[in-house]
């Protein structure tokens, strides 16, 4: 039986658990809860039609005997046609029970298959709001059941109506990719697939070309979309749930629901600090009216004041003259660095240096904390916002960024750029900017066209200039052409 208890001390197991882990337990937890045989969580995938099996809980289906010929045995299927049963209450994003499977001609042979054993099916889609299902609950209950369990499930109100139950199934909701985000990742992945064929039916080579501005502004909306689902969102989403929960603990234990909202209070405060840190890794530095240094020790006053327990160091080569193109970067390579520190690094001490080595540059930020293993932490969508803003802020700059970290080793970040600009490449940013300057357009024309700031854009043209050896635009076009910059 269901109970707010039961529901709290999900609700505290679940926190900290990866994605799978938490769509198990949630899933595990209906199917013992309910008095289920057998549960099964699907993914609506309504760019093939079909439903994906992500988890399933209790045993699994016998498999028929495959006789002599092993080759036919019946392999498990894990995608399902929307056009079947199970499909049929995604469509209409309510919940359905089936009281007779046998009587159901809609069932597909794949849907019998997982609900084999079974008599009665319930269907519960798992949506985000007003958006369509997402996701698809499947409750498979034994044919034969004590008398006991028969009452219990034989009305499927016994369950619908129960706010507890729903509870259940938001939790299990919030666990899946949201719908906005989706949407997103399906014209972020629909434009790149446009842009290749496009590069393959035209005469020059695709490699050559940089994606448009739009292309990447999509795949930037894309991954900023799946960061804050898998972090703000379903800390908020949890937060709401335990809050539902705690109404309905007022009454009957108010000491209980009083220690249950101070915990909801704390993981708001740490949720909006995660949102400021986030917004300030996406806001421009603030520069312009500071200037570099002074802008960088505010910085670093900041975090000794929000941080008293960690030791900052900090070793700035004097005078600190930098290339105006780097101060933004180097400004938010500290300023994420620190982020980390605070939020995972669990350190007593961190240092800070930036130091000039003839015609190269060193920024470095190093912790005493936990360390970690970079190649889990930064590799494929599981990297996080910072770590992937700030790679690509540097290699933007023309520089490298090394990670060296371990468990219980601490960790070295380092920012590498050459000051040699005549023997350093152009990046892809600078060959559009070559590109739209060849035609004569100005800094605020390619600064609208590449989405980027007008301050950018010249930070780009005169690290371009100093490349090139260039007075001016034109030398700097033609500089280029002579240098196969420009095609």
């Amino acid at each position: 039986m269901l109970t707010a208890q039961r529901l709290l001390r999900l609700t505290e197991r679940l926190q900290g658990l990866p994605q799978k882990d938490r769509q198990y337990l949630l899933l595990d937890f209906l199917r013992k809860e309910s008095t289920a045989r057998r549960g099964l969580l699907f993914l609506v995938e309504p760019e093939v039609q079909c439903l994906r099996l992500l988890a399933s809980s209790g045993p699994l289906p016998r498999r028929p005997r495959a006789g002599n010929n092993s080759r036919r045995r019946r392999h498990v299927p894990t995608l399902l046609a929307l056009s079947g049963l199970f499909g049929s209450a995604t469509r209409l994003n309510e919940a359905l029970f089936i009281s007779v499977i046998q009587r159901e001609e809609q069932i597909l042979p794949e849907e019998r298959y997982w609900s084999s054993e079974a008599e009665q099916l319930l269907l519960c889609p798992l949506s985000q709001g007003a958006y369509p299902a997402r996701g698809l609950l499947v409750l498979c209950f034994a044919s034969r059941q004590s008398n006991q369990q028969a009452a219990q499930v034989a009305d499927p109100s016994t369950l619908l109506v129960s706010h507890h139950f729903q509870l259940c199934l938001k939790l299990l909701a919030s666990t899946l990719p949201s719908f906005t985000s989706a949407i997103v990742c399906e014209q972020a992945s629909e434009k790149r697939a446009q842009k290749r064929r496009r590069g393959v039916a035209a005469v020059a080579p695709a490699a050559t070309r940089s994606l448009s501005p739009e292309s990447t502004i999509e795949e930037e909306r894309a991954r900023i979309a799946h960061s804050l689902h898998d972090g703000l969102a379903q800390e908020l989403a949890h937060i709401l749930h335990q809050l539902e929960a705690v109404s309905t603990l007022q009454e009957k234990q108010p000491e209980e629901a009083k220690r249950a909202l101070n915990e909801v209070q704390q993981q708001l405060r740490q949720s909006l600090e995660r949102l400021r840190e986030t917004i300030a890794t996406l806001a421009p530095a603030p520069l312009g009216d500071l200037g570099f240094e002074l802008a960088l020790h505010s910085l670093l006053e900041d975090f000794k004041r929000a941080e008293p327990a960690i030791i900052l160091e900090e070793y700035l080569e004097q005078p600190l003259t930098l290339p105006r193109f780097l101060e933004a970067t180097i400004f938010h390579v500290v300023q994420e660095a620190l982020n980390n520190v605070r939020k995972h690094a669990q350190a007593s001490h961190v240092r800070v240096s930036i130091r000039q080595q003839k015609e190269r540059l060193t920024v470095s930020i190093e912790d005493n904390g936990r360390g970690f293993l970079p190649e889990r932490r930064t590799s494929g969508l599981q990297s996080q916002l910072g770590l992937y803003f700030m790679r690509e802020r540097v290699q933007q700059a023309g520089g490298s960024l090394t990670i060296q970290s371990a468990p219980q080793q601490g960790t070295r970040l380092e920012a590498h750029f050459s000051l040699d600009l005549a023997s350093a490449p152009p990046t892809s940013r600078e060959r559009e900017i070559l590109q739209l300057l060849s035609t004569g357009a100005s800094n605020q024309a390619i600064a609208r066209q590449l989405s980027l700031s007008v301050d950018a854009v010249k930070a780009h043209v005169q690290r371009l200039m100093r490349k090139l050896k260039a007075r001016n635009r034109i030398q700097m076009v033609a500089s280029a052409l002579r240098q196969h910059w420009l095609e």
